[in-house]
């Protein structure tokens, strides 16, 4: 069969899953139901094991020209404490594979956004959702996964913003220095879990997005990248 007839196959045994909004994210007006990421991705791995295909991503785009970054930002709480945020904007070439060697390809956009060291991991899982909500056309209405909080996203920064953060003498010394620290604390643990665990797709696509020598990840890289391993692969 052609990577689309296997597709149409994967589709109709998809249309076929009952998706069950269990989820619930409270808010105003009684917030709102959502099918979980896990739901969406037992039906795909079960539908793509019968009719042969799988999904690797490239690596992260940004094009700057349609607004598309990755930045910084502080929000204040009414009691004036300060989180920073990080957040991301961008897209990614998606390929889906059959098993005969053939594969279609298409772009898919995503917005993620953390206050601690996930960002990494709710991209990816931003990028699984879309594209499999694309190409099976899984409706869940305009609901989120719960770890996407209802936060609005922080202002872009500008171009002369963007210059004086990359600029040394504008970065907090005390958080650069943790930062640096943590991920060579992490660096080892993470090299070490990589060279057990070649073929694992959570790593790979990891590899994909930020290069395959793990070494040369700069620093928050290794962190949200270590953590995006301990939660989807249980990595110690």
């Amino acid at each position: 069969m052609s990577v689309q007839e296997r597709i149409a196959t994967a589709m109709e045994e998809i249309a076929a899953f009952d998706f069950d909004k269990s989820g619930t994210v409270s808010g105003q007006g009684g917030g709102y139901k959502f099918i979980p990421i896990a739901t969406i991705l037992s039906a795909v791995r079960r539908a793509h094991a019968k009719a042969g295909v799988f999904m690797t991503t490239g690596p992260l785009e940004y094009d700057e020209d349609k607004g598309e970054q990755r930045w910084d930002y502080t929000k204040e709480n009414k009691y004036g404490d300060k989180t920073v945020w990080h957040a991301a904007i961008g897209h990614c070439e998606v390929t889906i594979h059959g098993a005969d060697g053939d594969s279609i390809t298409f772009t898919v956009p995503f917005e993620a956004q953390d206050n601690s060291d996930k960002l990494s991991n709710k991209i990816i899982t931003n990028i699984e959702r879309s594209a499999y909500r694309i190409l099976y056309a899984i409706d869940e209405g305009n609901a989120e996964d719960p770890e996407s909080i209802n936060e609005p996203l922080g202002a872009v920064p500008t171009k002369a913003q963007k210059l004086a953060q990359a600029d040394a003498f504008f970065k907090t010394p005390s958080k650069t220095e943790s930062n640096k620290d943590r991920a060579k604390r992490i660096l080892p643990k993470l090299i070490e879990w990589a060279e057990k665990n070649e073929q694992n797709p959570t790593l790979d696509t990891l590899r994909n997005f930020y290069g395959r020598d793990i070494e040369g990840w700069d620093d928050k890289t290794i962190i949200d990248g270590w953590a995006t391993l301990v939660e989807k692969e249980g990595a110690e």
